[in-house]
């Protein structure tokens, strides 16, 4: 992934996360999609929420494991795939 792309897409995903109103139609995941270490939060718009938010942490690490030179290779290839259902909804 570029760089610059991962940026924008932090970027983006914070931006959503603090001025969202509602969920995707269908949103949440099923539980046994999601990985062992997510806690599902009750109401489905905070758990929208707190996904954007982790989406665009993980985003931001991987620009600083590039830009940086942070140590930790950030599992961006998992975050895209969680991401993947959703894509269409971010920007509708």
């Amino acid at each position: 992934m570029d760089v610059y792309l991962a940026q924008v897409l932090a970027g983006s995903l914070k931006h959503l996360a603090a001025t969202t109103n509602g969920v995707p139609a269908g949103y949440p995941h099923l539980e046994e999609t999601l990985p062992a270490d997510i806690v599902c939060i009750n109401s489905d718009s905070e758990q929208w929420t707190a996904d954007l938010r982790r989406w665009a942490a993980d985003f931001d690490r991987y620009v600083a494991y590039f830009d940086c030179g942070v140590p930790e290779d950030p599992p961006i290839e998992q975050t895209l795939k969680e991401m993947a259902p959703w894509f269409g909804s971010l920007w509708d």
